[in-house]
């Protein structure tokens, strides 16, 4: 699937291309890109919320996919979704970008988020300890 998000995009433009007019995929876009918890999450990722919306776009999880990726793989939990897709990325824990990927077209949860946390705790002390705190 195309990426979606362009360098001279606004944020409501990549809210909109990355909803695909879902509600639910629209409201979760306007909190990983403006509430400051991603940062919390994850202070080693330098591009905050927007880095994972880009990491999203890039695996072509948009609009609905994303949606069901957050309300029932994440079970809407941003620190489950941004451990995951960040774990994604090297293959920590064992998952893969297709796992994921599959995950939110179906829907459905495979995944150990505990586990996966504590792999992300390993690497990164620091990753989710200010946004479980606060």
């Amino acid at each position: 699937m195309a990426q979606k998000i362009k360098a001279n995009m606004g944020l409501m433009e990549i809210v909109m291309a990355m909803s695909g007019n879902n509600l639910g995929a629209g409201t979760l876009c306007v909190v990983i890109a403006t509430s400051g918890e991603v940062e919390k999450i994850n202070p080693e990722n330098k591009f905050g919320g927007l880095g994972l919306l880009l990491y999203l776009d890039g695996m072509g999880i948009h609009g609905e996919d994303l949606y069901k990726l957050n309300a029932y793989v994440c079970e809407g939990d941003l620190i489950k979704l941004t451990a995951l897709v960040h774990a994604s990325l090297s293959g920590i824990g064992g998952v893969t970008k297709e796992a994921v990927i599959r995950a939110a077209k179906e829907g459905k949860n495979s995944f150990d988020h505990e586990a996966i946390l504590k792999a992300m705790q390993k690497i990164d002390p620091q990753f989710a300890k200010a946004a479980v705190s606060a």
